[in-house]
């Protein structure tokens, strides 16, 4: 049990069998507690027994054990009288007579754990059910026979989210990131609500150092890799040793084609198919997507095949492949998408011009095939083949179904392998781009060995220097053409990458630089090249446009979610990396909740450093001028960059009373819409201030409206103050609060419907009005008490209320919406 004493999401539970023992029928009870293993039902018994002796009840405590037998087990207390001898109508009577001496008129409960292993379990706790005596069993499964015995039936479920959550905040001081929820359901499947397997599985992270605990939340490094699990756990799912389980995590198939591991397994496929339904039945197989029956927990699928060994896996691999086709020249329905997978899914090199062979390029030139799919194909033709110029054209098409699959991160492992063997100079180009596609979506920098192998007559191709230059932060279009060109005087062109061209990455760099934001790296290669791109969900540059779409929506949440992933991705060091760090800073400045200057751990665009690092409310005398001269130091700003810091260095001169500084930055812009913002904080120009406000609401951008709207009057003020409610934004809520009242203008009212509330602020005001804790808020929404009194300091600021007191009587008397009727 928990140090604590707590046990999530099974107080219902808890609280039935606590109180059994006093709502006893006249002759006894019969209670059953199921759930699969790891699910807390021994957790559960064990804290009901604490609460029954304390109550003066007299317990005892029994397992089944090897001999598979409660009477059994039940010598140990009984002794003699529980022996099976006479009959079983003579052992429970026995049992029952020494059931009532040992109750000597007090309250009894008798726990018979893991019940279902007994195969008397029925007759013995019928036995033991007396007057006075509670009867506790918990097994796993259905329990059919024990259920129709029982009074009370308790079905212990998985652990919910929100539960699971409050258990690792309990455990770790800090509540799951929701990257680490997706990949815990995502994992271990069917486990992801089992405490035992939860639990073991991040204390496996742990060690491995891939969990990691961010802005108060609990985050998982490398998503990408396996979670790991433990034997309990694989064992927690059921039938680990299964032959056919083992089979189907090495070779997932259909189930009509389980006729083929069958007989290599030397079993008739009615047998075969049997095993295969129970595991269903169990839960234990799955079906995905393409109808293969596979393990329903990947990482316990994970866990088997390293089990296994990787000999054995490649060897079931080629056997499994080796007579599917066997059975298609017999005739079998093979389908010969699901033969070509078996082909590409182990390493083999058969004779050239083997059917095997045949069949891959028949199947690369289906062409509704995913491009996932026909990467694998190629993959393993290009292994099989031996002629040098088919080679050359397989690799340059597996790069390239690659990358229109998004699997980004293997491009550099097939630059590795491609390399290996040593390939042809014209694929020189193609394996540059590939190579840095693979270093800014990872946000790992090409090795050195690799880059010096790819060099072209001894120069750097234009790919490698575009990565050159993201990773050092410098603009990646200056000296692309020409790093790639030839030395005046040699003959013949160099060889170009069909892949992403050097025209291409120059029209890369134009597009991340024409962008309002800086860094959306996914947004320009999308741009430019198309269909022929897929950025991948987990890659640094999607998890940084997720940043920004936050940020811009007014979703800080989802943005802080999203820059924790950016954090836990890659080197940590890359510009990208210094960006996510600067919208944080902005959005724990815009909040109150914080933010320091971001921290420097990368290049940097200094200018938008000092942007966030100022924050947007309000600066003295001398901390405005400390900034003024840093920005004074900075040798060549970013646009991007002065165009964020020195409009907002006018407004908070303005609102200092420091006009004439105000005046000469107005003097220094020189980016439209800053100007407008600049013009309309230092002149109060409405025509300037109303085409800010119209740029920012076109883009839909919530943050820069909100500047917009208070710098443009009187007549927008209101309109800032909502979205400043809305954002959670309680500093620029209280200065627009300020300007309203200094205008003559009242400050709305809180809003009585839920609309202004995040559903999180809508619960924790319900809760609030209950009177419940910090503490208590916080187990439920798997956050921090520190996190929990900062949402209550924002829900005070933007309701209006100076206590906790007022705003649990606000909420009670419906002046504060909470979402409910």
């Amino acid at each position: 049990m928990p140090a604590n004493g707590t046990i999530h999401g099974r107080d219902e539970h808890l609280a039935a069998l606590r109180r059994a023992p006093g709502e006893l029928p006249a002759g006894g009870a019969l209670a059953l507690l199921r759930g699969r293993r790891g699910t807390g039902r021994t957790t559960v018994l064990r804290a009901a027994e604490q609460t029954w002796r304390a109550d003066g009840a007299a317990v005892l405590s029994v397992r089944p054990g090897a001999a598979g037998s409660i009477f059994g087990a039940l010598r140990e207390h009984l002794g003699d009288a529980a022996r099976t001898t006479g009959g079983l109508v003579r052992t429970s009577l026995r049992v029952g007579a020494a059931i009532d001496r040992l109750a000597g008129g007090r309250p009894l409960v008798l726990i018979a754990d893991d019940a279902c292993a007994a195969t008397d379990a029925a007759t013995a706790l019928d036995a033991v059910r007396r007057p006075g005596v509670l009867v506790v069993a918990a097994c796993t499964g259905a329990g059919e026979r024990l259920a129709a015995w029982a009074d009370i039936v308790l079905d212990v479920p998985p652990l919910t989210t929100a539960d699971r959550a409050a258990m690792l905040l309990d455990h770790y001081g800090a509540g799951p990131d929701a990257t680490l929820d997706a990949a815990l359901d995502a994992g271990l499947g069917p486990l992801a609500g089992c405490p035992a397997a939860v639990l073991d599985t991040c204390a496996e992270l742990d060690r491995a150092g891939r969990l990691v605990t961010l802005d108060d939340r609990l985050c998982l490094a490398r998503p990408d890799r396996p979670l790991p699990v433990t034997e309990r756990t694989a064992d927690l799912l059921g039938s680990p040793g299964d032959p056919v389980l083992a089979d189907l995590a090495v070779n997932p198939v259909r189930p009509a084609e389980l006729a083929v591991p069958a007989g290599l397994a030397g079993v008739a496929t009615s047998v075969h198919g049997r095993r295969a339904d129970r595991l269903a039945e169990a839960g234990v197989l799955t079906q995905d997507d393409e109808g293969r029956l596979r393990c329903s927990s990947p990482a316990v699928a994970a866990h088997l095949l390293r089990r296994l060994g990787s000999r054995a896996v490649a060897g079931r691999r080629r056997a499994l492949a080796v007579a599917m086709l066997a059975a298609r020249r017999n005739g079998a329905g093979i389908e010969p998408g699901a033969l070509g997978d078996r082909i590409a899914g182990y390493r083999g090199a058969p004779d050239p011009g083997d059917e095997a062979m045949r069949l891959l390029l028949t199947l690369i030139a289906r062409p509704d095939t995913g491009p996932g799919r026909r990467a694998d194909w190629i993959r393993a033709a290009w292994e099989r083949a031996t002629d040098p110029r088919l080679r050359s054209r397989l690799a340059a098409g597996w790069l390239r179904e690659l990358l229109r699959a998004g699997r980004l991160s293997d491009l550099g492992d097939a630059v590795e392998t491609v390399l290996a063997t040593g390939p042809a100079p014209e694929m020189a180009g193609d394996l540059a781009a590939a190579a840095m596609l693979a270093a800014v979506h990872t946000g790992i920098p090409v090795p050195d060995a690799t880059r010096d192998r790819l060099l072209i007559d001894g120069r750097v191709p234009a790919a490698l220097e575009f990565a050159r230059r993201w990773f050092a932060g410098e603009p990646p279009e200056p000296g692309l053409v020409t790093a790639g060109a030839r030395p005046a005087g040699e003959p013949g062109p160099r060889p170009e990458s069909g892949l992403v061209t050097t025209a291409e990455l120059g029209a890369i760099g134009r597009c991340e630089e024409a962008q309002t934001y800086p860094g959306d790296w996914a947004s320009a290669f999308e741009a430019v090249l198309g269909e022929r791109y897929h950025c991948p969900e987990g890659s640094l540059p999607a998890a940084y446009r997720r940043v920004l779409r936050g940020f811009t929506g007014g979703d800080f949440e989802a943005a802080r979610t999203a820059a924790r992933e950016v954090e836990l991705t890659g080197s940590g060091v890359t510009p990208v990396h210094q960006l996510a760090r600067v919208w944080a800073v902005e959005m724990g400045r815009m909040t109150g909740t914080g933010g320091e200057r971001p921290d420097n751990g990368g290049p940097a665009d200094p200018a938008l450093v000092a942007w966030a690092s100022c924050g947007p409310v309000e600066l003295g005398a001398a901390d405005l001028a400390s900034v003024l001269t840093a920005y004074g130091k900075i040798a060549s700003p970013s646009r991007r960059g002065r165009a964020r810091l020195v409009p907002r260095l006018a407004q908070l001169a303005v609102r200092s009373g420091a006009t004439e500084t105000a005046q000469r930055l107005l003097d220094e812009v020189d980016d439209p819409e800053a100007r407008l913002l600049t013009r309309a904080a230092v002149l109060g120009d409405p025509a300037a201030a109303a085409k800010a406000v119209a740029l920012a609401r076109d883009r839909d951008d919530r943050p820069a409206l909100l500047t917009a709207l208070m710098v443009a009057g009187s007549d927008h003020l209101v309109e800032a103050y909502g979205i400043a409610r809305d954002l959670g934004a309680a500093p620029l809520q209280a200065w627009v609060a300020s300007a309203l009242r200094k205008h003559g203008l009242s400050v709305p009212a809180a809003r009585s419907a839920s609309d202004g509330f995040s559903p999180v602020e809508q619960r924790m005001l319900r809760m609030i009005s209950a009177g419940r804790t910090n503490r208590q808020i916080g187990r439920r929404e798997r956050l921090s008490e520190k996190t929990v009194e900062e949402h209550v300091s924002r829900l005070l600021a933007r309701t209006g209320c100076r206590s906790r007191v007022q705003l649990a009587t606000a909420v009670l008397a419906g002046r504060v919406g909470t979402g409910c009727a």
